[in-house]
């Protein structure tokens, strides 16, 4: 420290020098704002047009989960139908590849080979990427934002621009953001009708959500096990195109 001190000028200089060395370094060393992580674990996304029934939904998934175990690659899979906003019509893939001594692909190369083999269930829209936690708020490497006040002519535009952007090669699980409402049916209770026998909105709205959406008035008990007996409507009778 004494020396450092009698000498102080001579160690900024030096310290300087080694900062500019250091700096000519890091400029020829390639470098991202993040790191490519290879930890062998995948999510395969699956996404019908909304209003898409939760067993046809299963029924996709199950497709594509059996597409994912055929590749020796794979080690688990775990998969989930549905999502905590009341999606029906989303699917999720969680694959975990086999330890690298036991494969000769990586991560990277393993993903376009399922991009591949999902190809043929365009209806779910499938899409596959590196499994990395914590980092999903960013999103897609490449993102396009288009503004606008009149929402037709922005829906337009954004088709035309999701096209031409899927013809180019370079480009990968493309897609748009903007998504078509939940089918709906509405209803319109006669005011004068409600008065008269005593029928509010609430109470109709309870009633119609349990016909279709069923109650659990009760639970089944078996061997230890509990299971929920839901009561509603039979399906014929829920088919609102029927």
């Amino acid at each position: 420290l004494g020396g450092a001190l009698k000498w102080s000028w001579l160690v900024i200089g030096v310290a300087i020098v080694i900062f500019a060395f250091t700096g000519t370094l890091l400029r020829k060393e390639p470098s991202k704002f993040l790191p490519k992580v290879e930890n062998g674990e995948l999510i395969v996304s699956l996404e019908k047009t909304p209003g898409t029934d939760l067993d046809a939904m299963t029924r996709a998934a199950a497709e594509a989960e059996k597409i994912v175990r055929a590749n020796p690659e794979t080690d688990l899979v775990v998969t989930t139908v549905g999502t905590d906003n009341n999606e029906s019509h989303k699917a999720e893939l969680y694959v975990k590849m086999v330890p690298p001594a036991r494969r000769r692909v990586t991560p990277l190369e393993f993903k376009d080979r399922l991009r591949g083999q999902l190809g043929a269930m365009a209806d779910a829209n499938p899409k596959v990427r590196i499994y990395t936690t914590g980092m999903e708020f960013l999103g897609q490497p490449i993102t396009v934002n288009l503004i606008g006040n009149d929402r037709d002519e922005l829906n337009k535009y954004a088709a035309m621009t999701l096209e031409w952007m899927k013809k180019d090669r370079r480009l990968r699980d493309v897609d748009t953001s903007y998504r078509s409402g939940r089918p709906e049916l509405q209803f319109r209770m006669k005011s004068d009708a409600a008065e008269v026998y005593g029928v509010t909105t609430a109470g109709m709205g309870s009633e119609l959500r349990a016909l279709v959406e069923g109650v659990t008035p009760a639970k089944f008990r078996e061997s230890g096990e509990e299971y929920d007996v839901r009561v509603r409507l039979k399906e014929s009778q829920r088919d609102l195109k029927a």
